[in-house]
Formats: structure tokens, C-alpha cells, sequence
């Protein structure tokens, strides 16, 4: 070959592999385990599905067994107790199980899911520790995931659209009220229109919890019974799906393909369906995004191994690399400082609960 296509040859197959892989063998694609906060004892924290840390290092976190929001700062290696808003109750103020929570850094505005009572509470944060409720929303079923972007209220969780059709991602303009309907349930489980039956078993089978992040005017979802990102542009409607593909070097072993043949066997009943599936099979447990990648997180198969994929934000797959450790599922990323957060617990000798937040640098 002559020297001049030698160097175009070569040339073609550095193009096809910032294409395909995203520079991450020039840059690196990591996740650095770089130490943790402790949670004190007291007052307990009992139950946390989630929680999120503002721009100056407060982390909120809703406590959905004792029905209150616990607010604490970093004091070195351990985190403080500041205070608590609400408490359990259903009166003005109050909650019965906040569960799932994001914080709007922009606009200095709380958001928490209350699962019991089917509202989403919006908070104005006015001063270093304080919030004021200010807007309250219904939502129709227990929702997933909630995100507040200027006046629409981004929520995943079920409710029927135009003509009774059933939704899994929807907006709420919290001004107007006006909603505007995002993604099709059977969309949400890779389905085609023609295979929306079959919905309800892999619902049953594997969990409804969908997750998304914010870039720019696009959402990026996930489902945790497969790895699929659905990238929406707010604006355009427009839908694109992505994922790691069967080529990349990769552990994750999806159980959607497998579930309908289980299901097919009347021996297994439910939660021992699920017990089989879930041994076997990943289960997908957060979605993030930066200014220029998006990150997926899943666990599994095995004994709690938690795994992140690195994306392009048009969805060209980068790596897959171990998350160090034993992080838990309730995960936070702090976009500015490139760090994820996860809530681990563990029973003590007195058999209480002790939480520790794990720190994790993405480089």
C-alpha cells in the first residue's frame, strides 16, 4: 500500500473511532470512589427512596416512614442536622410518604413527590436553610421521577392522555395547568403498538420505575426492566431510542427478553418470577446527563454490582466501567463538580439503621 493510503486508511479508522467509542481511550471515561459523609444517628433517618444536594452542600433528604424532609450540611467527614420540614399528618404542611425529590439549582426551587397522597409539592428555597411551599399538584397515580424546568413540571409516572390513552411521561405547566403528553406506555417497555398487550406482564414482571435527567430542551428516560434511553425533544415531539447494542463490550443482560417466555410457565408464581429474573438478569437504576454525556447506571446480574454506561448526548456508546464499592440504587449527581452521591444503609449491632452517603468523582 503506498504511503499516501496508508495515512488515509488510518486516518478513516481514527474518524470511525471517535465515532463509535467517543474519545474515551484519549480522555478516559471513569468513576473514582473519593470518600463518604456519615448521616448521624439522630434523628433517625428510617426510610429514604432518594434525595438531592443543593450548589452550597446542603443534602435533602425525604424521610417517607416518618413523613418529614431532613435537611443536613457537610461538617467535614459527617453530615449535620439542620432541620425538617413538615412532619407526618395530612394537614397543610404535612406529608404521608415523601419519596422521590429533585432540586432546581437555577431557580432555587425544591420539589417533592408525595406517593401516599398522589401531590407534588413545590418549595421556594429563601435563605441558606429555609423552603416555602408554594405550589402543590395533583398527580393521578404514584409516580417515579419529578424535575421542575421554568413553569413545566416533568413527571414520570402513569396517567391517561387524549382519548384514554395510557402515558408514562407527561408535563404539567404548574401556571396555566395545561399538560402536554410525552411517551405512550408501550413505548416505555420497548413496545410497538401492534405488541401494547403484552405491557402488563412485563410491568409485572419487572416494575414500572422509570427515571430521567434534563439536557437542554431534550429528556433522556430509562426503564429498569431494559437498557434503553429514550431521548424527547420538549419542543419537537421528536423520539430517538438508544442503547449500549450487542456488539460493545458490555455486562449488562437485559430481562426483558426473557420474561414473556417465563411468564408462559404457570409454575412460577409472581414474586418467584420476579426472584428468577432478578438473579439472572440487570435491572437499570438511574439516568444522568452533562453538558456533553449521559450516563446510565444499572445493577446486576449477581450480588449488587453496580455498572455505568457513558453515552454522547446524540447516543453513541463510549464505555461501560464498575462502580467501586457497594453503592445503592439512591443516587444523586452534582453536574458542576462531576460527582454522584449514593445513600447506602446498614444495620448496626442494634440493629438500626446506619446511612452513609458515598462520594464517587466521574472523570
Amino acid at each position: 500500500m503506498k504511503p499516501v493510503a496508508k495515512l488515509a486508511a488510518f486516518m478513516l479508522s481514527i474518524i470511525l473511532c471517535f465515532s463509535t467509542v467517543g474519545a474515551s481511550e484519549l480522555f478516559g471515561f471513569n468513576v473514582e470512589y473519593v470518600g463518604k459523609l456519615k448521616v448521624p444517628a439522630k434523628p433517625a433517618l428510617l426510610a429514604a427512596w432518594s434525595f438531592c444536594v443543593t450548589e452550597d452542600g446542603l443534602f435533602i433528604i425525604p424521610d417517607k416512614e416518618s413523613g418529614d424532609i431532613k435537611i443536613y450540611e457537610k461538617a467535614g467527614e459527617t453530615l449535620e442536622y439542620v432541620k425538617a420540614i413538615g412532619r407526618k399528618g395530612f394537614g397543610p404542611g404535612e406529608f404521608v410518604s415523601p419519596a422521590y425529590c429533585s432540586y432546581n439549582e437555577k431557580e432555587s426551587k425544591f420539589i417533592v413527590m408525595d406517593l401516599e397522597q398522589r401531590k407534588i409539592f413545590i418549595y421556594d428555597r429563601v435563605g441558606r436553610e429555609n423552603f416555602k411551599r408554594v405550589k402543590m399538584i395533583y398527580c393521578f397515580r404514584s409516580g417515579d421521577d419529578v424535575q421542575l424546568i421554568g413553569n413545566k413540571l416533568i413527571i414520570s409516572g402513569y396517567k391517561e392522555g387524549p382519548h384514554g390513552a395510557d402515558h408514562e411521561l407527561y408535563i404539567t405547566n404548574i401556571k396555566t395547568g395545561d399538560e402536554d403528553f410525552l411517551l405512550r406506555s408501550f413505548q416505555k417497555y420497548g413496545l410497538s403498538q401492534s405488541e401494547k398487550s403484552k405491557a402488563g406482564s412485563l410491568r409485572q414482571a419487572l416494575g414500572v420505575i422509570g427515571r430521567f435527567d434534563v439536557e437542554g430542551d431534550d429528556i433522556y428516560f430509562v426503564w429498569e426492566g431494559d437498557l434503553r434511553i429514550t431521548k424527547l425533544n420538549i419542543s419537537t415531539k421528536k423520539t430517538q431510542v438508544f442503547g449500549p447494542g450487542v456488539k460493545m463490550k458490555t455486562k449488562y443482560k437485559s430481562p426483558a427478553d426473557i420474561v414473556n417466555e417465563l411468564l408462559d410457565n404457570r409454575t412460577h408464581g409472581r414474586f418467584h418470577l420476579y426472584r428468577i429474573v432478578k438473579f439472572k438478569r440487570s435491572f437499570v437504576r438511574n439516568v444522568f446527563t452533562s453538558a456533553k454525556y449521559v450516563f446510565v447506571i444499572y445493577e446486576g446480574p449477581g450480588k449488587s454490582k453496580f455498572w455505568l454506561q457513558f453515552y454522547m448526548l446524540n447516543g453513541n456508546f463510549i464505555k461501560e466501567v464498575p462502580i467501586p464499592g457497594q453503592p445503592d440504587r439512591r443516587m444523586c449527581f452534582d453536574k458542576d463538580k462531576g460527582i454522584l452521591y449514593s445513600l447506602v444503609s446498614s444495620k448496626s449491632k442494634e440493629k438500626k439503621k446506619d446511612f452513609l452517603i458515598l462520594k464517587y468523582k466521574i472523570r
